[in-house]
């Protein structure tokens, strides 16, 4: 099932956690902001100009 919903918050990391996440693996971040338990948001490198590469969802933190 195909849906779409808007991402208001993005969250800047290095290339390599982004593609560790993308594969399934768990990193631990820090970030500036407080993100809420379900709230989603968008996946940025810091290392290069601005591309979304993934959405994650926060659980469990």
């Amino acid at each position: 099932m195909n849906q779409q919903f808007s991402i208001p918050t993005a969250l800047c990391l290095h290339a390599p956690d982004i593609e560790a996440l993308i594969q399934g693996r768990t990193i631990a971040a820090l970030p500036r902001m407080f993100i809420r338990p379900g709230q989603r948001f968008a996946l940025y490198p810091a290392d290069s100009s601005v591309s979304i590469k993934a959405w994650a969802k926060c659980e469990l933190c």
